[in-house]
């Protein structure tokens, strides 16, 4: 099967020059996941703090700083980019590094909590970082072959310490008194759910 495809050219002076990049142009497309945006704000915030630890790499030709140096100021400047909180952009950040870990023993895995198969709270996310290498395979090859996402929750409870298994689905219980909270990722979550087809290779 042939897939057209365009190609496009871009100076960049390292790798996470070209990760900033790619996770700029991914965050615009309209078919994202809401998991898959904080992973991609997330790496860009991870990647421009390596960039800006490279003085060769942060100063423009007029002597002013490309790349900011602080992580702070970065998630700051990102925050206001993509109109959240800089502690939401440090939750991300969180997230991202999870995934990154997860990825190295169970890429399936990543790939179902990325494109929305596998939903997880961000506390479990981060739980699932801490697993061994052969249980997140595990946790990987039940998401692969189960017949319910229930299967996978249900394997993965046996694994997690016990106060996170009485929440690990994302979605807490409400009250009807409960005032709504404003969620800035809330449009993009109820769009299209797809694969990202590039993530396998950032």
């Amino acid at each position: 099967m042939q897939i057209p495809f365009a190609i496009t050219n871009i100076s960049a002076k390292s790798g996470e020059e070209a990760i900033d990049w790619i996770c700029r142009n991914q965050i615009q497309r309209a078919n994202l996941t809401k998991e898959m945006r904080k992973y991609l704000i997330g790496r860009r915030c991870l990647a421009r703090y390596i960039i800006g630890s490279q003085p060769a790499s942060r100063i423009l030709r007029s002597g002013e700083p490309k790349y900011e140096t602080s992580l702070v100021r970065i998630r700051e400047r990102l925050g206001a980019e993509y109109h959240i909180d800089q502690a939401t952009v440090r939750q991300y950040t969180d997230f991202t590094e999870a995934l990154d870990v997860i990825r190295r023993s169970a890429p399936e895995l990543t790939r179902g909590l990325l494109d929305g198969r596998l939903i997880v709270s961000h506390e479990t996310a981060l739980s699932l970082a801490n697993l061994s290498p052969a249980e997140l395979q595990g946790v990987g090859a039940y998401l692969e072959h189960a017949n319910t996402a229930e299967d996978v929750y249900s394997y993965m409870k046996s694994l997690l310490p016990a106060k996170q298994k009485s929440s690990m689905l994302s979605t807490p219980a409400a009250s009807v008194k409960d005032m709504p909270v404003h969620d800035p990722d809330a449009e993009i979550a109820v769009l299209t759910l797809t694969i990202p087809s590039w993530c396998r290779f950032v």
